[in-house]
């Protein structure tokens, strides 16, 4: 049981550290403007700002230049598995990059082309893992190229019955490093269903809740076996966001 800080704030970074969470989201789509971007960058890429010269900050509607090698920025290697563990305590607090769609609950409007040239810089930079969805895995061995994990997601404005979901799991795995998928349920029925289907999936993966009408079953999702709970510290990046000191207290009631 894991968790992530949704940020698209130089101060939300900081704010991550201060209350150890164990994975920093940079929400890219939600980043105000590039002079942020180049803030967030720079943090990301470690303590002395290094930011590849081939490399520039972009929001989701900027575009970037070329690259500069494939993985000259990227932390030493950690396994999926290593990073989810939860009895292993990371060394540092690994970075996800997102760049999510508005058909999928973010603030992106452009094409495969822009997304691409919107996650560019990130590939460049020390972050660890990109989420990439299903519309964007052509990309997928690029992305891999330059060392980076992929979170291969998918988030659905309804409930898909168990079979299409261990068809959508088998698809996001063929380019993916570890499976999100996040639906919307229509019931508890619904909600109880999906809890048993992370239960029995293969880990790890992460699951969760579009909305906030079911947000309490974020919690259940986690207890089950999601790998990680996407969570705020002021600002929700999603609707149904816990703030992260509430999901700690459950986290550490739940290990006794």
């Amino acid at each position: 049981m894991k968790t992530a800080l949704s940020l698209s704030t130089p101060e939300e970074w900081g704010t991550a550290g201060r209350l150890r969470a164990d994975f920093r989201e940079v929400r890219i789509d939600l980043i105000k403007d590039d002079a942020t971007a180049l803030q967030l960058l720079k943090l990301c890429s470690g303590a002395d700002g290094h930011v590849s010269a081939a490399a520039s900050p972009v929001s989701s509607s900027a575009s970037a230049p070329a690259s500069a090698d494939p993985a000259s920025n990227a932390p030493a290697y950690r396994s999926v598995g290593a990073d989810f563990d939860d009895t292993i305590q990371n060394d540092r607090i690994p970075t996800i990059a997102t760049i999510r769609s508005r058909k999928e609950g973010g603030e992106f409007d452009g094409n495969i082309g822009d997304w691409h040239l919107a996650i560019k810089p990130w590939l460049n930079s020390a972050c660890d893992y990109i989420d990439v969805e299903e519309q964007f895995s052509p990309l997928a061995d690029e992305i891999h190229s330059y060392g980076k994990k992929i979170i291969a997601s998918v988030h659905m404005n309804r409930m898909p019955d168990r079979d299409e979901l261990l068809e959508i799991e088998k698809r996001l795995r063929s380019y993916g490093d570890i499976v999100k998928i996040v639906v919307a349920p229509q019931s508890m029925s619904d909600a109880a269903d999906f809890v048993k289907f992370t239960a029995e999936a293969k880990k790890p993966i992460i699951t969760s809740i579009m909305g906030s009408e079911f947000a309490k079953v974020r919690i259940a999702l986690m207890i089950a076996g999601s790998a990680l709970i996407y969570c705020h510290s002021g600002v929700k990046a999603s609707a149904g966001q816990y703030h992260i000191a509430d999901v700690q207290k459950i986290i550490e009631i739940l290990k006794g």
